[in-house]
């Protein structure tokens, strides 16, 4: 991993990157959605989480180059749990941005809406990087498998994440 990472926010100059991201085979078949999204419904989509004050859309940059997001969406009428998405770039899967991804946005979080007290995060049960991110990352099974395989898993954030 490189010696350098850290949080920006996400930009309309990033619609092309993301949406290759989600696209991507790998990162759509761990997605609740797997159908590849369209440029201009995407970039409606970007232009509006963008704007959304409950989202939080950042892209993290390793040594000067972007190697994954991380989102986080307020729950529908609550202002004190968050879920949580990443998405590592295909070439740099591996190398442990997802754990930087999500170390730093806890802290965003933390940061940002103070309010908020735990987060969910919704995994596949076949994607075992992604449990194992979660798990390393002291989330709990909270639910699941669902009946399509998905796993709710769940993080208290403490004083140590603001």
């Amino acid at each position: 991993m490189g010696e350098a990472s850290s949080l920006r926010a996400a930009t309309l100059d990033d619609a092309e990157l993301l949406l290759a991201w989600r696209n991507d085979d790998a990162t759509r078949r761990s997605s609740r959605s797997q159908e590849p999204l369209e440029y201009d419904a995407h970039l409606a989509w970007l232009s509006d989480a963008i704007r959304d004050p409950r989202r939080l859309l950042r892209v993290v940059v390793a040594d000067g180059s972007p190697v994954a997001s991380v989102r986080f969406d307020l729950l529908p009428d609550r202002d004190d749990s968050a879920e949580v998405s990443i998405v590592v770039a295909p070439a740099a899967r591996g190398q442990g941005y997802g754990g930087v991804a999500l170390a730093a946005g806890h802290l965003l979080v933390g940061e940002t809406w103070p309010a908020v007290r735990e987060v969910l995060a919704v995994v596949h049960q076949g994607n075992e990087p992604s449990r194992r991110l979660f798990e390393q990352a002291g989330y709990v099974l909270l639910a699941g498998p669902d009946e399509d395989g998905w796993l709710s898993c769940l993080r208290s954030l403490s004083a140590a994440d603001v």
